[in-house]
């Protein structure tokens, strides 16, 4: 009975960690663990908005964006970061920005297209969208 449960252990051991010291046996998790530099590291917001290149390209700066929003530069720091700003934020963080709101979340380059067919009518909108067709076909199979 002691053989076999000798051979358990054995067979158990490189899996789970029997001291805490002993970190080169323990499981991956462990080991990661003993490694951390700063608290969720790893973790990356994902941009969902254009703020920065946006600020750019009328010239603001996160303390110009603060202090005439009248939030913390902290806040604009985050948005900049890749936080999506508070749903009350995001007008007048448009109305800054001299931007439509859903332009805050297309690039600034993207946004000629909705220029050009911002005025227009039904029947301006398809001939322009003919003529774009015509130049650039789709590509078959």
């Amino acid at each position: 009975m002691t053989r076999e449960l000798h051979n358990i252990q054995q067979s158990v051991k490189p899996h789970v960690a029997c001291h805490l010291n002993d970190i080169r046996r323990s499981p991956p998790i462990i080991r990661g663990m003993a490694k951390i530099e700063k608290i969720h590291g790893s973790r990356t917001p994902t941009r969902l908005h254009y703020l920065p290149q946006w600020a750019e390209r009328r010239g603001l700066i996160q303390a110009d964006i603060a202090r005439e929003l009248g939030v913390d530069k902290g806040t604009v720091s985050r948005w900049f970061d890749g936080y999506l700003p508070k749903e009350q934020s995001i007008p007048q963080l448009c109305g800054l920005l001299q931007i439509e709101p859903g332009a805050l979340f297309r690039h600034p380059d993207d946004d000629w297209l909705s220029r050009i067919f911002a005025d227009r009518n039904d029947n301006e909108r398809a001939r322009i969208l003919a003529m774009i067709e015509a130049a650039f076909p789709r590509k078959t199979g």
